[in-house]
């Protein structure tokens, strides 16, 4: 599935394989597969350029001023998040996931 994968890392989690590995210049990945191997989770870091519209949009409406950090896409069961630190000078920083449409499914003060 990721033919140019180095630093290449497989652990064992319940009865699933995980494998932590980067692709090009530092960019981390982590996937789940199932003992058939399947993909059954797949965590990437991301450029904020890659995020969706929807999804940029609602960061600079709703955390107007702050800098994301962390960035990440999971894809789960088909289903596509973005989770993020979103950091401040003057107010309360969050770890915040978004989910492809825009909507916040979590916002937790870090």
């Amino acid at each position: 599935d990721f033919s140019k994968a180095n630093d290449v890392d497989w652990e064992m989690e319940g009865n699933l394989y995980n494998v932590d590995f980067e692709m090009g210049w530092n960019i981390d990945h982590e996937v789940w597969y199932s003992a058939d191997g399947k993909i059954i989770k797949h965590k990437e870091v991301i450029a904020i350029k890659e995020l969706p519209k929807a999804v940029s949009s609602r960061i600079n409406t709703d955390f107007k001023g702050y800098s994301i950090d962390d960035l990440e896409r999971i894809t789960e069961n088909g289903k596509v998040v973005y989770k993020m630190e979103l950091n401040s000078l003057l107010n309360q920083d969050w770890d915040v996931v978004v989910d492809a449409s825009g909507k916040v499914l979590s916002k937790i003060a870090d």
